[in-house]
């Protein structure tokens, strides 16, 4: 479990711009990656993709490696037991809105019978940074399911005008 978690946000305002963003994190704890592991399978799977990390299995005597020897039988399938090696940190931060908006000066648009014009540009589900490209920690405190979709980004903008 995650020792800690939460979030955090900061606004800038200066000569009409202006920035907000919200954040969140977790500090602490491991999760299961059952994505990793389903991509950690022995070869025998054929016609499903292995990790880039399949490269460093085992494959000689006196090579140290945390990935064991890949067989193409069933019967010495043991690269995707569950195990410790496939424990990470659940730590992660994540940007979850960043919106970015210019108010124009009002001596430019007081002609126009407008008191106030924004424009600004908006951002849902911007990033995601975790111990492994592709978990998203998220998905559960002691593990990451494969069936689970991460929030969709979103990106939007708009005007805000005031009379």
């Amino acid at each position: 479990m995650p020792k800690v978690y939460g979030g955090f946000g900061l606004q800038l305002n200066a000569y009409g711009f202006d920035i907000t963003a919200a954040f969140s994190y977790q500090i602490g704890g491991k999760i299961l990656d059952y994505g990793y592991q389903n991509l950690m399978h022995s070869g025998s799977n054929i016609g499903m993709a292995l990790h880039r990390d399949a490269l460093e299995a085992w494959t000689h005597e006196g090579m140290e490696t945390n990935v064991p020897m890949l067989f193409q039988t069933a019967d010495y399938s043991y690269s995707t037991y569950t195990s410790d090696r496939f424990l990470v940190s659940s730590n992660y931060l994540s940007l979850n809105n960043l919106t970015f908006g210019y108010t124009l000066p009002s001596k430019w648009i007081t002609k126009l019978g407008i008191s106030s014009l924004r424009i600004y540009g908006q951002a849902e589900n911007v990033a995601l940074w975790s111990m492994r490209k592709g978990l998203d920690p998220r998905q559960g405190f002691l593990s990451s399911e494969n069936y689970t979709y991460s929030p969709i980004r979103t990106i939007s903008g708009g005007l805000t005008v005031s009379f």
